[in-house]
């Protein structure tokens, strides 16, 4: 009878053993599959911010960008639509004519060109290419407004010197 007691001890112990063991394998199992995600999310995130982002200048183009878009779509009113459509300019050609690489995509700056597959970029570079277009018609379209009364009383170019003051 203690021999049966001592083997069935024995064969508790080793169920408890082969218990602790496969205790430890799962959570082994999980800490490798959480550090695997970790890594994944990481990676993800440095590539949804993009080459130019990560740090120093190319958050600051990144951030002006973004508050530039904003000045031109709601807030600036008419100087600060100019002004952030000259930067939106300049960032343009900084980093697509000269390909400075401090500058960020378009897109990047909110972090949907990943996401989006570079629709966002392309729908940003047509939106400029617009919004370029409508202000030099509506400048030209101005300096005509302006010149039409001379042009329709046949004013010579003296007259409209003398207007201006020159």
């Amino acid at each position: 009878m203690a021999e049966q007691n001592n083997q069935n001890l024995t064969e508790e112990q080793e169920k408890e053993e082969g218990r602790e063991l496969r205790r430890q394998q799962s959570i082994e199992r999980v800490i490798k599959k959480r550090e695997v995600e970790g890594k994944t999310k990481r990676e993800e995130q440095t590539k949804m911010e993009g080459p130019g982002i990560k740090k120093g200048i190319g958050l600051f183009t990144a951030q002006a960008l973004k508050t530039c878009w904003g000045l031109i779509g709601t807030t600036g009113g008419i100087i600060g639509g100019l002004i952030g459509l000259a930067y939106v300019n300049l960032h343009f050609i900084a980093k697509y004519l000269f390909g400075l690489n401090f500058f960020c995509e378009f897109g990047d700056e909110t972090g949907a060109n990943k996401i989006t597959g570079g629709v966002i970029k392309w729908f940003e570079i047509i939106a400029l290419f617009f919004l370029d277009f409508l202000v030099l018609a509506l400048f030209f379209l101005s300096i005509i407004i302006i010149l039409l009364p001379f042009i329709i009383t046949g004013a010579a170019v003296l007259s409209i010197k003398e207007f201006l003051g020159f």
